[in-house]
């Protein structure tokens, strides 16, 4: 797929769909970019303190609001860029129709829609952040990976749902490489060594001999007489410093590949629970209530109560949510309106990304079978919180980040595809999927573009989509025309056995 075509209708697609529910940030929005640590180390405090100074110099609250709406104005566009720049990488990196198809059935998809309306919340902050940690790890930069995630609980602790089980991912996947490469790599060298010892003749004894073979042209480093003029250390504290190192590095060592991958997961956690301890210790959080609460009202703009409502959000302990929040997650989770808006598209999605790695070794079903888990996962939230629109576009997300992921592990694989995705061929571009794979992939992609495109989506504050008639012309004149573009687009027929 070298014609630029499809970058335009992925842009156009994306373009046409955010204009079904754009809208400029809400005051429950705008309120959270007010609050900062100026009352305390409370939860999502990170971006409100990095504001202040800036605010701190406006004359009014009308430049104010105007600062918050131009900030979030740039994170939406920056999430939009880098979202369809990973569409690109994904098509680049798989060079099939079907790679360009589920872009597609993304950009056009609820979350889509939701993301356009949700400008100015944090979730945009957290999708980015997921990004970059995931870039970093796929580069091997993890602990800047770790950073950048642990940074993104103090923005919102939703990113220990969304953006650390994606990281732990890659993580997982490359610890399994790194676990075969060895063994592979021991069994190639006893397999020479073997052969090279098959080829040797059998050494003449050297007991009594009192000299080594001629042949050996040298005697062995073992017998070099050792130079006394290099000074030992023999220093205390060097010592007891190179003994503490040689023992982390031999318990770090004897540690398993998988969980030494998995452990630099516990700083977010701890993290969110610093938090957690430090709103456990509050005395008095109504004073703490109030306190934000009139700082909050210092801005006109943040109307109908929510200078109230924000601070008794952020300062309502998580067990509070869990208690009052449990009881509806059964209906939230069974809504058939979302399961029709949702469903379809992770099938399609997952199901993409598991042929870029399909074998049937049993090691390698576990990471298949975990991205179905990862998907679900930010369900949980319903748990604790009642944003039923919302919560429901996460695992559309989460999924297209495991496809994404998926194309670039495969696109780092060696030879043996064993670093996640399938053996790129000699031009560079990966096997096609079986007929089956195929087959799910086209057809769950038109019942959830199809859905999507005709139909609407539920937005927050019981709004709904209000697309017009020329929107969804252009969102079906877009689809048809790449699908007629793909029918026409020469590919090499190669399919998965």
């Amino acid at each position: 797929m070298r014609d630029k075509w499809w970058i335009f209708a992925l842009v156009l697609a994306g373009a046409a769909t955010a204009a079904r529910a754009y809208r400029v940030p809400n005051d429950w929005a705008e309120a959270h970019w007010l609050i900062g640590y100026q009352s305390g180390f409370i939860k999502r405090g990170l971006v409100g303190t990095l504001l202040q100074p800036f605010l701190r110099r406006l004359e009014s609250p009308a430049a104010a609001e105007s600062v918050i709406q131009t900030c979030a104005l740039i994170v939406s566009v920056l999430l939009a860029v880098t979202l369809l720049w990973c569409c690109v990488r994904i098509v680049r990196q798989v060079q099939r129709p079907e790679a360009l198809w589920v872009c597609l059935v993304f950009v056009t998809s609820s979350y889509w829609v939701m993301a356009a309306h949700l400008n100015g919340y944090f979730d945009h902050i957290l999708i980015l952040l997921t990004i970059a940690a995931a870039a970093a790890a796929l580069r091997g930069w993890s602990w800047l990976g770790v950073g950048l995630l642990t940074v993104g609980v103090f923005v919102h602790e939703t990113i220990l749902l969304l953006g650390l089980p994606l990281f732990l991912y890659v993580r997982m996947i490359q610890g399994m490489a790194v676990r075969t490469s060895r063994a592979a790599g021991t069994a190639t060298a006893l397999s020479g060594t073997a052969t090279a010892l098959s080829g040797t003749p059998m050494l003449s004894p050297l007991v009594g001999s009192g000299s080594f073979p001629a042949s050996a042209g040298v005697a062995p480093d073992c017998l070099a007489p050792t130079s006394l003029t290099t000074p030992l250390s023999t220093s205390p504290a060097s010592m007891l410093t190179s003994l503490l190192t040689s023992l982390a590095a031999s318990l770090w060592a004897r540690l398993p590949t998988t969980l030494r991958a998995l452990l630099p997961a516990v700083f977010p956690l701890l993290a969110f629970a610093g938090i957690a301890a430090y709103h456990a210790t509050l005395e008095d959080p109504n004073e703490l209530k109030m306190a934000l609460h009139l700082h909050i009202r210092e801005f006109t703009f943040v109307e109908g109560g929510r200078s109230a409502y924000v601070p008794h959000d952020f300062l309502t302990p998580f067990a509070d949510f869990l208690s009052k929040q449990s009881g509806s997650f059964g209906s939230r989770i069974s809504d058939p309106g979302s399961w029709l808006r949702t469903v379809p598209t992770v099938i399609c999605l997952l199901t993409f990304a598991v042929t870029l790695r399909r074998t049937s070794a049993p090691s390698q079903r576990i990471p298949t079978l975990s991205m179905a888990v990862l998907a679900a996962l930010p369900l949980s939230l319903f748990l604790i919180a009642w944003d039923l629109s919302r919560i429901w576009t996460y695992p559309i997300i989460v999924a297209f980040l495991l496809m994404w992921v998926r194309a670039e592990l495969g696109a780092r694989a060696p030879e043996s595809g064993t670093a996640g995705g399938n053996t790129p061929d000699e031009d560079g571009s990966f096997r096609g999927p079986s007929r089956t794979h195929r087959v799910l992939i086209w057809s769950t992609g038109a019942l959830a573009s199809g859905a999507q495109v005709l139909g609407s989506t539920p937005l927050m504050d019981g709004e709904v989509d209000p697309a017009n008639a020329w929107v969804r012309f252009v969102q079906v004149a877009i689809i048809v025309a790449s699908v007629v573009g793909l029918a026409t687009t020469r590919q090499p027929q190669r399919e998965t056995r």
